[in-house]
């Protein structure tokens, strides 16, 4: 194995156990105190960025990290919690379209203060500021090459 291949899967390896460590971090404190799962922020913010707020059922499993049955469960939820509105596609009666309401805002909203506290604790002790825009632009690079599109631009600003 090559010297760059064995960098690889070591930087793999801290990645993956970062990963996992910071997201059950920020798991916990958000089913604390929070009203949204990571999960369901997720799909909220999917659709809180999409145009008029509002995307169809079935383009919501591409544009988020679950498969379509586990996109069905988080929608079902939102739904039922208030969070979002279905709206019947008129053009073709067999889709839907999930929206966000003002109720589905304020949980993005609330849900973010204590998400993006939880981010800064983790990320802020261990990087600078220049680090951290490099890591951003590292991740970028990565989620486009698995994606095989440019559909993250690299050192762009995101609010959540």
């Amino acid at each position: 194995m090559s010297p760059k291949s064995e960098d690889l899967l070591a930087a793999w390896g801290s990645f993956f156990v970062a990963h996992a460590l910071s997201i059950q971090k920020i798991e916990k404190a958000l089913s604390a105190s929070a009203p949204l799962s990571l999960h369901e922020y997720d799909v909220l913010l999917t659709i809180e960025r999409s145009p008029e707020q509002k995307i169809r059922y079935s383009a919501l499993a591409s544009a988020s990290i679950f498969t379509k049955s586990g996109i069905t469960r988080i929608l079902k939820r939102l739904e039922s919690r208030g969070f979002i509105d279905r709206i019947v596609c008129e053009s073709d009666r067999r889709g839907a379209f999930a929206q966000l309401n003002a109720e589905g805002a304020r949980a993005i909203k609330n849900t973010w203060e204590i998400y993006s506290e939880e981010i800064l604790a983790i990320l802020g002790p261990a990087l600078t500021q220049t680090e951290a825009k490099d890591f951003e632009k590292t991740l970028g690079k990565i989620i486009n090459e698995v994606r095989g599109t440019s559909l993250v631009q690299i050192g762009a600003k995101t609010s959540g």
